[in-house]
């Protein structure tokens, strides 16, 4: 059975996913415009997808990283290891592919999203 503060974090984690995918759909359709017009909500949407990714995925200092869910150990039959490996099939990554990738991400946010706010 989960705890409560498991349920509030689950949740949080599904929110931020959600408004990160949305957000990069988002991004892709204004990308693909070609109008120099759409500029601004692109560059809007990226920032947006970048932070909520960071919430969930970034720093494990982050409240809402998905490892807290973990802290009092296994979810059902779902360990953290299991989430981690079905997230590099998921994206068709390796270890050091999606190191790199999650440095990438996270320097974005550090170097500029967070300095938006």
């Amino acid at each position: 059975m989960l705890t409560k503060d498991q349920l509030d974090l689950l949740w949080v984690v599904e929110f931020a996913c959600q408004r990160c995918i949305r957000a990069g759909k988002y991004f892709d359709v204004a990308s693909g415009t070609q109008q120099n017009v759409w500029a601004f909500t692109q560059n809007c949407y990226g920032g947006i997808c970048v932070i909520h990714w960071c919430q969930v995925f970034g720093a494990r200092s982050e409240p809402t990283h998905y490892s807290h869910l973990f802290d009092m150990g296994n979810l059902a039959q779902i360990t953290k290891d299991i989430v981690a490996e079905r997230l590099l099939a998921a994206l068709g990554m390796n270890d050091d592919q999606y190191h790199a990738f999650w440095k990438g991400v996270k320097g974005a946010r550090d170097g500029y999203a967070s300095a938006l706010n």
